[in-house]
């Protein structure tokens, strides 16, 4: 009697571990076959189903040996016919099923959007935004079209054109993402939205004001330039008062496009200092050789008359990049009392930033992979049909990144 319990204790064990030892192969195997180029770009395009098919996979494997256990009392034969089946099954599941679902993806088509872009190469931003969309894109399976200006800057008759294209092969897309020319300016997109009758996002320009204008298939998302510019005063405010000077002179260079920014800066810069000297040009066009152009000026002037700018606001990183190059161009007195605040959050400029060793002390940053994953979300959700609970203005919080670390709080 007692050899009898210990030989079924024993072989309960012996099931308990062949159960975790299946689990662990089961899970190890997933992990290898994650790893194949191609493979895991199909099954990562829903990894939430993937991960419950898989664990339903297992789960099955186990029933199989604890079936196969509660079966050895009555005959061993059959315990062991269930244990080979189970080991089977297991088996055939490990190597099938992932290659099975590659098959099923790629016998699908593919659905293709269309992304028209601004300024791509005198804008890093715009360029991290880019490649944070392909990611998503590709994470969601879908394949895109990338038109950008036909020459250097965009302008309304590029986007225009870029618009009569898309109608044209209008059946080959499934939606669209769009970086307008101007805000508020959307008299372009509403006769293009109709004609397309198709999902569109529009990201970091809004070209509507009323969430009205929008329509049911389409939406915009970005970050709120009247919070950034209130970010990138309390950035200067904070250096300013450091110095005592209740009547600092500064300088805003900014664009046509996205003038929230200056607008909410110098507001927030006269309540903290009324008595501040305050230059504003938008003739910036967030290009780094221009702003470096219009800073030079600016400064040398000031310079004439024995004096200096204590700080400068640009409302994109390549326009304070471009000061920067100016400020080293002059005397050193200049790189020693003037303060330059940032907007994006380019890589090149945190790093900058981090180090310290330049003028360039804080920037605001738009979240660029926040915004890409926002905008690709909106669209699947529309292109799926979900358009119900979708906002139509979608505003994005920007945050100030500076080397200050009392600032961050």
């Amino acid at each position: 009697m007692g050899s009898t319990i210990t030989a079924h204790i024993g072989d309960f064990l012996w099931a308990i571990i062949a159960a975790i030892l299946v689990a662990w192969l089961a899970n190890l195997r997933w992990k290898f076959i994650s790893k194949i180029p191609g493979v895991w770009k199909i099954l990562r395009n829903d990894p939430k189903s993937h991960s419950v098919l898989r664990d339903r996979l297992i789960a099955g494997v186990i029933a199989a040996l604890i079936v196969a256990y509660h079966e050895a009392e009555r005959d061993s034969r059959l315990e062991r016919a269930l244990l080979l089946t189970s080991i089977c099954l297991g088996i055939a599941v490990w190597l099938v099923y992932p290659f099975l679902l590659f098959v099923l993806r790629h016998s699908t088509k593919q659905h293709r959007v269309f992304i028209i872009i601004s300024a791509y190469d005198k804008r890093q931003f715009f360029a991290d935004v880019l490649g944070q969309l392909y990611k998503e894109l590709r994470f969601r399976n879908l394949a895109c079209d990338t038109l950008t200006p036909f020459d250097q800057d965009y302008s309304p008759t590029d986007q225009e054109q870029h618009l009569k294209s898309i109608l044209k092969r209008k059946q080959a897309y499934v939606g669209g993402l769009v970086v307008p020319i101007e805000p508020g300016d959307g008299r372009q997109f509403k006769q293009f939205l109709v004609e397309f009758g198709k999902p569109v996002v529009f990201f970091d320009v809004a070209p509507f004001m009323r969430e009205d204008d929008y329509g049911k298939n389409a939406c915009f998302v970005g970050c709120d330039n009247h919070v950034g510019g209130q970010e990138a005063a309390r950035a200067l405010v904070h250096i300013l008062r450091a110095t005592s000077n209740a009547t600092p002179r500064i300088l805003v260079i900014g664009g046509s496009v996205q003038t929230g920014r200056q607008e909410a800066f110098i507001a927030k810069i006269l309540e903290a200092f009324p008595g501040a000297k305050v230059t504003r040009t938008d003739s910036g066009r967030f290009s780094r050789d221009v702003a470096c152009s219009i800073a030079l000026d600016y400064f040398r002037q000031a310079n004439n008359l024995h004096g200096s700018y204590d700080g400068v606001f640009c409302t994109n990183d390549e326009m304070a990049l471009g000061v920067i190059d100016a400020l080293y161009s002059l005397p050193g007195d200049f790189n020693r009392e003037t303060c330059v605040i940032g907007y994006d959050g380019i890589q090149e400029v945190v790093r900058m930033i981090g180090r310290n060793r330049t003028p360039l002390k804080n920037t605001v940053v738009q979240d660029t992979t926040d915004l890409a994953k926002q905008a690709v979300s909106l669209l699947g959700r529309m292109v799926d049909g979900d358009n119900s609970e979708i906002k139509r203005i979608n505003p994005l919080q920007p945050r100030l990144h500076s080397h200050f670390d009392e600032m961050l709080d």
